[in-house]
This record gives C-alpha cells, sequence and structure tokens, in this order.
C-alpha cells in the first residue's frame, strides 16, 4: 500500500472521516510489511514531533490501515 501522499494530520483526519465504511486494513499482509509501513509513516509523519492529539491521530490511522485492534504506543528509533 502507498500512503505517500498523506503528509500532515489534517489529511489523515480528513481520510479516517471518509473510510468509517471501508476495510484498508493490511491483514493479511505480512508482519514484515505491517511494521513497514507504520516505520514509513511514523517517520514521515515526524512522530515524536506531534502533540498528544496529533499522535492519537496517527495511532488511529494506523490501526485502520494495518488492521490492528488495539495499539497503544509507537515507538522510534
Amino acid at each position: 500500500m502507498d500512503d505517500s501522499r498523506i503528509n500532515n494530520i489534517s489529511q489523515i483526519k480528513e481520510f479516517l472521516k471518509g473510510s468509517q465504511q471501508f476495510d484498508f486494513s493490511l491483514k493479511k499482509a505480512r508482519i514484515e510489511e505491517k511494521y513497514k509501513l507504520i516505520d514509513k509513516t511514523v517517520k514521515r509523519l515526524k512522530y515524536n514531533t506531534l502533540r498528544k492529539k496529533e499522535k492519537r491521530v496517527v495511532i488511529n490511522y494506523l490501526r485502520k490501515i494495518v488492521g490492528y485492534k488495539k495499539i497503544t504506543t509507537v515507538k522510534t528509533c
């Protein structure tokens, strides 16, 4: 999946608002692909510099895309 056109929090909010009825998850994808997408998204959005509310939006976005039911924290290296 290529989500490289989503570059800021407001775009993520719009995506989440408009995609409530759709399942975009990578449930059947290999775990490596999921981690690669998560890592790429976290770096692109500069997750460490976001405020708490913005981080929650990113986590909800990743849950929707990756298909995980619960993501408690995102750790970056």
